[in-house]
Order: C-alpha cells, then sequence, then structure tokens
C-alpha cells in the first residue's frame, strides 16, 4: 500500500502534523522523509520535493539551494567546498583541515536557518576584499590566526577536533 492509499483510507479529511489545518485528503501531500520528521504534511506546508531522492520534504526539512532554485533533503544536500575566504588567507591554503571545521558550521549549522544564510550572504559579499589585504601581510595572517580563527575552531569543535 502507498503512501496515498493510506491517507484516502484514513477519510475524507485528515489533520495536517506540521500546521493542523483539517484538510482533505487530496490536499495531503504525504510523509515528509526526513527521519526526524515523518509528519503528513498538506499542499501548504509542502517545501518540495528532493531533488536527488524525489521524497516529500515539510518546510522544516527542506534544504534550498537558491543558487539553482533546487530541493534536497539533508542526505542529499550537496556541501559547498569553498567560501572561507579569510581562513584561507590566514592560512595560506584552502587546503587547511581548521578550515572545514568552519566550512561544517556553515553547511550543518548556518545554513538551516535564515538569519545565517543572511549572514554566509554577508560574508561573501565584504570577505574577499579583507582576505587579499590579510593575505598580503604576514604579520595580519598570523594575528587572525591566533586571535580569531584558532579560538573559534576550538570552540566550534570542542570534542570534534582535536
Amino acid at each position: 500500500m502507498d503512501e496515498k492509499e493510506e491517507i484516502l483510507k484514513e477519510g475524507e479529511y485528515r489533520t495536517c502534523d506540521r500546521c493542523g489545518r483539517s484538510i482533505s485528503a487530496k490536499n495531503i501531500v504525504g510523509k515528509c522523509i526526513d527521519p526526524e520528521c515523518k509528519r503528513f504534511i498538506c499542499d501548504t506546508c509542502f517545501r518540495g520535493n528532493c531533488n536527488t531522492c524525489d521524497g516529500v520534504l515539510c518546510k522544516d526539512h527542506a534544504h534550498y539551494d537558491e543558487k539553482t532554485d533546487t530541493v534536497y533533503c539533508k542526505a542529499h544536500r550537496p556541501k559547498a567546498s569553498g567560501g572561507c575566504f579569510i581562513a584561507t588567507a590566514a592560512y595560506g591554503t584552502p587546503f587547511e583541515p581548521k578550515i572545514d571545521v568552519l566550512r561544517d558550521v556553515r553547511d550543518d549549522v548556518l545554513m538551516e536557518y535564515i538569519l545565517g544564510r543572511g549572514f554566509i550572504k554577508l560574508y561573501y559579499a565584504i570577505s574577499p576584499p579583507i582576505a587579499n589585504i590579510i593575505s598580503k601581510y604576514e604579520w595580519m595572517r598570523s594575528i587572525v590566526r591566533e586571535m580569531i580563527l584558532e579560538p573559534l575552531v576550538r570552540i566550534l569543535s570542542k570534542d570534534r577536533y582535536k
């Protein structure tokens, strides 16, 4: 029995598990595929289908890529690889493992929230010229590394990074 049949067998109306509205069975899109959710969602709470697995996602669990106008589930969301301009300038390479901690926080935490995504956009807009200045002076690279980045990485990765 597929998901739609299960919804229709329950009667003409059902409550959306996300918004709580009573809606007709035809307006139930399906169950969110996020393992932490699995709620029945209505067409209003529906964000889209995962571009990779085509699973149904509610607005709480869809990861929207604004650049490509694409929706992904948590398991299939592509990881961004660049963008840590200031850290790259301070360490002198984009391959420093400590920069991966910052990328993980960006991808796994900040991207989850509208304010986090706004912060990322602002950072991408203002950090390239700052990184350019930092990269020119070893004393500035050292200060940024030792006084800003190293403490930040330690805080963000207490148990994760040693």
